[in-house]
């Protein structure tokens, strides 16, 4: 890997972009599945509002109007994510890939880390946005529950790749690639 790293405005905008939108994904994700979960919401309005005597139905379709709004935040920043990162993916391919290699044995331990880091962050975001376009337009529905639950994952592994990203980013300005978080804020 180069020493002296120059990353480009565009580099720089996708990597920003797909970072926000990961956060974005992440919240409503989160949200979605703890805590404006469909049947936590229903039991809570079905218990605070008995005089009301609510068919499940219509607690699950007021509880569906609740999280819409929020909802739609999540499929507008999946369509911004889904764009980025096949744009990064072209540019990586046109401009050459930028970590390391993992198999490569004659790199040191750190760096192979760093390159498996890498590879298993792009593998996890597509299968990610595979498995949301599969939920979304109802592809291969006779798997669903496993589409789903393989998409749900997301709320796991984003907060670990962020811990190994700013801990990888923390141990680089110590090193001897010190301004890294410099270069890909303002370039250079």
């Amino acid at each position: 890997m180069k020493e002296s790293l120059h990353y480009t405005k565009l580099h720089r905008s996708l990597h920003w972009i797909i970072a926000l939108s990961m956060i974005a994904l992440f919240a409503t994700g989160f949200m979605r599945m703890f805590w404006i979960e469909r049947d936590f919401i229903s039991s809570v309005l079905g218990t605070e509002l008995p005089d009301l005597e609510l068919t499940k139905t219509q607690l699950r379709a007021i509880t569906k109007n609740i999280r819409e709004p929020m909802w739609k935040w999540h499929e507008i920043f999946a369509k911004v994510m889904f764009i980025a990162f096949t744009a990064r993916v072209i540019y990586m391919f046109r401009k050459g890939i930028k970590f390391p290699n993992p198999l490569n044995n004659t790199l040191p331990v750190k760096e192979r880390f760093q390159g498996l880091t890498y590879v298993l962050f792009y593998v996890l975001v597509a299968v990610s946005i595979t498995t949301g376009i599969c939920i979304e337009y109802h592809l291969l529905d006779q798997w669903h529950d496993a589409i789903e639950e393989t998409h749900k994952l997301g709320a796991y592994w984003f907060p670990a790749f962020a811990i190994l990203h700013f801990g990888g980013l923390a141990i680089s300005e110590i090193s001897d690639k010190k301004r890294v978080i410099g270069k890909m804020i303002y370039g250079e």
